[in-house]
């Protein structure tokens, strides 16, 4: 199970990086999800390098989670350092602060 957990946080970090998950708000202000297919997946901060994935089935059920400390403890890597770089762009997606910047540059490059 824990080569799955690595490898979903690893799609979940590059596909984001790439701009290719449309994550949403919740109603918790530190958890964010995206929705695959019927299922979910949630990713929360609950402090400074502190995360945990949720996955969750097409009616709601918690049925996974693991934390940034379990991925390391896998791995050998930091994850809590990659998700929190995750978590903070998922919030510039989600507030629009990327297509701000993103049309200020054009203009500017008009200029």
């Amino acid at each position: 199970m824990s080569d799955k957990w690595v490898k979903l946080a690893q799609r979940l970090i590059g596909l984001t990086s790439e701009g290719k998950l449309a994550w949403q708000d919740t109603s918790d202000d530190d958890v964010v999800q995206v929705v695959i297919g019927k299922n979910a997946i949630e990713l929360e901060s609950s402090g400074f390098h502190d995360f945990e994935i949720r996955v969750r089935d097409g009616s709601g059920k918690v049925v996974d989670r693991f934390s940034d400390a379990d991925l390391s403890e896998i791995s050998n890597l930091n994850y809590a350092s990659a998700l929190n770089s995750t978590y903070n762009l998922i919030r510039r997606q989600i507030s629009g602060t990327e297509q701000v910047l993103d049309d200020l540059l054009d203009e500017l490059g008009k200029k």
